[in-house]
């Protein structure tokens, strides 16, 4: 998950291109203003160019503009963290 300081939210995921169907199906697409899925890019996060391509479709000029949330240390802190970006992670308990 990704906000930023014009208040949009965006996904980002190394999922396929399922993830629209599923957030359509659960009744959230209409949270999120963009989806960037590794799928589409043919990249993974920690890359850095998924966290680029989330800046371009938001609008957004500086990687520090926008939070990534997430809940695995390799994709979720390391990749944000190597690019710049501000991040929240969840610990998630068994």
């Amino acid at each position: 998950l990704l906000l930023t300081i014009t208040d949009e939210s965006g996904v980002v995921s190394n999922f396929d291109g399922r993830l629209r169907e599923i957030l359509k199906s659960l009744e959230i697409d209409q949270y999120f203003e963009f989806v960037v899925t590794s799928r589409e890019l043919g990249v993974e996060k920690p890359s850095k160019k998924i966290f680029e391509e989330a800046m371009r479709k938001a609008d957004i000029y500086s990687p520090d503009a926008m939070i990534h949330v997430g809940d695995t240390v390799k994709t979720d802190v390391l990749g944000p963290l190597d690019f710049g970006m501000p991040f929240v992670f969840i610990q998630r308990h068994g």
